[in-house]
Order: C-alpha cells, then sequence, then structure tokens
C-alpha cells in the first residue's frame, strides 16, 4: 500500500496468495512484489496494482514466509531473489531463467547487488557478507569483529552513499534489538537499542546530517 502522509491510499496491491512479502517501487510507476503460498512467485505490477509480468520460484519450502523473503531489482530486467530454506540467493531475468545463484552457509535474509557487481548478503545466523560473482566471500562482519555481542539475527540493511552499512539485529533470549552504523573497516559509527523489542522487519535512512539520502536505496 502506498498512502500520502495524510493517510489517503494512492495504490494498493492485494495479494493473490497467503503473504505478501516484500516490495520494492521500479521506475515508471511499476512495484516489484514477492508472495509466498501455493505458487511462490515474484510479480511486476503497474500503477493500478495489475500484474505485468510473474515469475514463478521454485522451492522446497511450504511455509509462505520462508519461501521468499526480499525480491530485489539487480540490473536492468534483472531480480535478486533471497530464498531462507533453501539458503540461497538466486538471480533471475524476466523470463523466469536462472542466472546466478549462490548457495548460503545459514539461512540469508536478505540479498542487495552491490555497484561492483558483488552481492551484499545478511545471514539470519550472526553474518553479513559479501560475495563475488564467482559465489566467494570476499568479505564478512562476524561477532568476533567486536568486543561485545552485538549481532544477532541479522535481518534488513542499508548500503549508505559513503560506503557505510546501516543494519537491523535483535537478541531474542536478551529481547533487545538494535539498529547500527558500520564503517567497511568494522569501525561503529552509531547505535540504536530498543529493550523489549522484535527484530525491526524494515527500516529506510532517510537524511544524513538533515540532507536526503542521495539516488535509489540500495536496502
Amino acid at each position: 500500500v502506498e498512502v500520502t502522509r495524510t493517510g489517503r491510499t494512492i495504490f494498493q496491491y492485494r495479494g493473490q496468495q497467503q503473504t505478501v512479502n516484500s516490495a520494492q517501487r521500479l521506475p515508471n510507476n511499476l512495484t516489484l512484489i514477492s508472495e509466498g503460498g501455493r505458487q511462490p512467485q515474484i510479480i511486476i505490477v503497474d500503477g493500478k496494482g495489475q500484474p505485468q509480468i510473474r515469475i514463478p520460484v521454485d522451492t522446497k519450502s511450504k511455509n509462505p514466509r520462508t519461501q521468499v523473503s526480499f525480491a530485489r531489482a539487480a540490473a536492468p530486467r534483472r531480480i535478486l531473489v533471497t530464498l531462507p530454506a533453501d539458503r540461497q540467493i538466486r538471480e533471475y531475468d524476466l523470463e523466469g531463467k536462472v542466472h546466478w545463484k549462490w548457495t548460503a552457509p545459514h539461512a540469508p535474509a536478505n540479498a542487495v547487488r552491490l555497484p561492483n557487481d558483488h552481492t551484499l548478503v545478511s545471514l539470519r545466523s550472526n553474518r553479513l557478507v559479501e560475495v563475488n560473482a564467482e559465489g566467494k566471500i570476499i568479505w564478512q562482519v562476524t561477532p568476533k569483529d567486536f568486543a561485545k555481542p552485538y549481532l544477532y539475527a541479522l535481518g534488513t540493511f542499508q548500503v549508505m552513499a559513503n560506503g557505510n552499512l546501516v543494519f537491523a539485529s535483535a537478541n531474542p533470549d536478551a529481547k533487545i534489538s538494535r539498529l547500527m552504523e558500520l564503517t567497511r573497516d568494522k569501525k561503529i559509527v552509531w547505535s540504536a537499542v530498543q529493550q523489549k523489542r522484535f527484530p525491526p522487519t524494515h527500516f529506510q535512512i532517510l537524511t544524513t546530517n538533515g540532507r536526503p539520502i542521495p539516488g535509489p536505496a540500495l536496502r
């Protein structure tokens, strides 16, 4: 659903199965959507919510929430799809052909294609990894990089214009959720903590020092 600041609905898409798991606005007023259910799929809908493209997604999972967690535009006519139950990231074209895939060591939460053609992936265990086109992990953040237990159940993240990373994590035992900004040399810029909260499902950094974030958000 897209609403104005006053709460007026100006766009909506009603799911055709059990869950709508992610949405991303594309150019030309199109919206990229992932759905879970009897036939997990990626859908691109127009400004009236009418499907223009459907891409079936094969998965071993029957749980609609673990079939496809995110679908994100990767390159022209390419879509990056995160499949937690299969522990895979797949890159589909608009005809449904898989052009690239990577099997993760743990269930992935989200994946974003970087400008250098690498893929940044958050793992639901406690790692954030950067993978090259050959599927090799070339950079990662793990709990060993910190003196304190900061990384738990990683979820969504955002790549900032300066290369820093903002990500969400949560400690289910202590019931603490956290947002953190991290430099590429793994220094913490800031951290925001909430007690007795579940991990944030989504977030987006809108401004830095009062200035809007440039370009499309990598998240």
